[in-house]
């Protein structure tokens, strides 16, 4: 396993620098929702320019001078015009690398056993970060390799194009995905559950119509029953949770990151009802230093020195509610091809329902641990 250093910034200000970072100065990224069709020209008229389009969403997003927002707001057919918010990778700097930690985590959470009931065979969970290195070889694309689906929802690049500058989405691909029982580099959640990666962070986080869009794709063209998001940030917008929504209404289970505050603050698109919301642990089960918690946060994995494959065909640890997240997408895709995975509302209550360890929180708010031999073997209450 080689030593990678890999830090990120996470909080409100930063993504509010970001956010201005990746537009110009005179103008404004936009969501315009419509009553009916989108109308891309829309943007254009008001002296803008068209950015993603959120077809299903009935919206579509863009950028336009500030001074044009009024009349945005009063065009015919418009539902609502909202702020693009950029998010971000939640993850938090950790500067210690390998050491054989999954054997640890994993078991905490009773995936040896659960492998034994299910291996996640045929389901295909959708990543959505920063890419994927798609020739690592403990991961791979096409008919050898795990990755069945990929496309880049960000500005930058070809459509085709997931490269991963970052390091953290091959990360989080591998915790779901990666090869296992392969005699080389690390295990996953998932064991033969199948990959699809969506790039919808850039480096400078990822908007929110990249995200929704990402989201749109997994379910309506890549085939995913599971969506997983290790990211977040401040801020609800409606485009975000119709997309959230409208993945859940067709038969996804969508989970995302609490996030890297250490309080009670709520990250979108995690706090959304239809979405599961991801605490980090220990792998000792106590809740990390670092992880949000509250009535918002729905289960806890490990996200402590999580070993996981990395960019370069390498490995690295990383630390943060973004490698928590992807452990309970890979149970997931157990649940899904277990006996128990007749619908995503089926299989959200074996993952919540069958959680029975206790992590203690500051305030005292409920939270449990995922169990995933539980999850593929005993029917939740």
């Amino acid at each position: 396993m080689q030593k990678k250093n890999c830090s990120i910034l996470f909080s409100a200000l930063a993504a509010t620098f970001l956010a201005a970072a990746m537009v110009r100065a005179d103008s404004v990224a936009v969501i315009v929702g419509f009553h009916g069709q989108a109308d891309e020209t829309i943007f254009e008229r008001h002296g803008g320019k068209k950015g993603t389009p959120l077809g299903s969403l009935h919206a579509h997003a863009g950028h336009v001078p500030a001074s044009q927002l009024k009349g945005l707001r009063a065009e015919p057919g418009v539902a609502y015009v909202e702020e693009d918010l950029v998010r971000q990778p939640t993850f938090t700097p950790n500067d210690t690398y390998y050491a054989s930690y999954q054997a640890d985590d994993f078991g905490l959470i009773g995936c040896p056993a659960a492998w034994d009931v299910s291996k996640g065979a045929g389901k295909r969970v959708s990543v959505l970060d920063t890419g994927c290195q798609l020739s690592h070889p403990d991961i791979g694309s096409g008919s050898s390799g795990k990755v069945k689906a990929w496309k880049n929802f960000t500005t930058s690049g070809a459509s085709t194009d997931v490269k991963d500058n970052n390091g953290h989405g091959t990360h989080t691909a591998g915790t779901v995905g990666a090869k296992t029982n392969n005699s080389s580099g690390v295990a996953s959640a998932g064991v033969n559950c199948e990959l699809a990666i969506g790039k919808v962070l850039g480096s400078s986080g990822g908007y929110d119509s990249w995200v929704a869009a990402g989201i749109n794709w997994s379910w309506q063209t890549a085939g995913a029953k599971v969506v997983s998001m290790s990211l977040g940030g401040p801020g609800a917008t409606t485009t975000l949770q119709n997309a959230v929504n409208s993945a859940w209404a067709n038969g996804v289970v969508v989970v995302a990151a609490a996030g890297n505050d250490g309080s009670t603050v709520l990250s979108y698109p995690g706090a959304y009802t239809n979405c599961i919301s991801v605490a980090a642990t220990t792998n000792a089960g106590a809740l990390a230093s670092f992880s949000n918690y509250g009535s918002t946060v729905d289960i806890a994995a490990p996200g402590v020195n999580i070993a996981s494959t990395y960019k370069g065909s390498g490995y690295a640890l990383m630390s943060g509610t973004s490698m928590a997240t992807p452990h309970v997408a890979g149970v997931a895709a157990l649940v899904w091809a277990s006996p128990f995975g007749t619908s995503n509302a089926a299989v959200r209550k074996q993952l919540q329902g069958t959680a029975t360890r206790a992590v203690t929180t500051p305030n005292g708010s409920p939270l449990k641990l995922v169990d995933a031999y539980a999850a593929v073997t005993v029917a939740a209450p």
